[in-house]
């Protein structure tokens, strides 16, 4: 999927954090290839592997560092699966 903006004039946008977390999430899910249901749980990453809950999600470095600005931008810090429950 591609995403693009073509402005034929200026203008000003507002988006808050949690949109740009959820936009963050769905460039993951196209790296990915797929989107991943997450129940209500939250995404966890050791720095190059996604997790949800401590299930492996995918081994992708770039996705599992979107993930971690979209934790910073909904929760105001990365979430490492150390920390998960």
């Amino acid at each position: 999927m591609m995403y693009a903006i073509h402005a034929m004039h200026e203008i000003d946008a507002q988006v808050s954090r949690e949109e740009l977390a959820y936009a963050l999430f769905r460039v993951v899910f196209d790296l990915l290839g797929e989107e991943i249901d997450d129940a209500g749980c939250d995404f966890y990453t050791d720095g190059e592997r996604i997790y949800l809950g401590d299930w492996l999600v995918a081994e992708n470095e770039a996705a599992a560092r979107l993930v971690d600005a979209a934790n910073v931008l909904h929760y105001g810090r990365p979430l490492h699966i150390e920390e998960a429950p």
